[in-house]
């Protein structure tokens, strides 16, 4: 597929899109394609542009274009949004948000159970300090 890059802007495009649409670990649904013709011996310069879920998302998109379709020049501007992420492939269950958390620790903490977000009760009485045999030793 090395001469893809001198091929029509179409037939570029069109197998972009194939590879792009094949790719299970790559969703292309936020990715935008730009061709741009160029007058030397890399034939055309591809620009990524567009959100992706992840870097492992960008990267995939880049080595599709570079090893997949023997793209020499490809620009990738592609940007990861975390906000995407529960809607990204390989997401079996969506990402719960802080809001969730938060509301679940404000309704344990109404209801004593715990008294901070991070789970800590402190007893209502004191500890007895626990000692060892060597340290009874150190004190006659």
């Amino acid at each position: 597929m090395e001469e893809l890059r001198y091929a029509a802007k179409e037939d570029v495009l069109e197998a972009i899109d194939d590879a792009f649409h094949t790719a299970d670990e790559l969703d292309e649904s936020g990715i935008k394609v730009v061709y741009q013709p160029r007058d030397d011996e890399m034939g055309c310069t591809i620009r990524l542009f567009g959100e992706v879920t992840s870097e492992s998302e960008r990267q995939v998109a880049a080595q599709i274009l570079t090893d997949v379709l023997g793209l020499p020049d490809v620009d990738n501007r592609l940007v990861v949004q975390e906000a995407l992420r529960e809607e990204g492939p390989g997401f079996d269950k969506p990402v719960r948000d802080d809001t969730d958390y938060m509301g679940e620790g404000l309704e344990l903490i109404d209801d004593g159970v715990v008294n901070d977000e991070f789970g800590y009760s402190p007893p209502d009485h004191p500890i007895p300090e626990t000692t060892t045999e060597e340290d009874q030793d150190h004190r006659h």
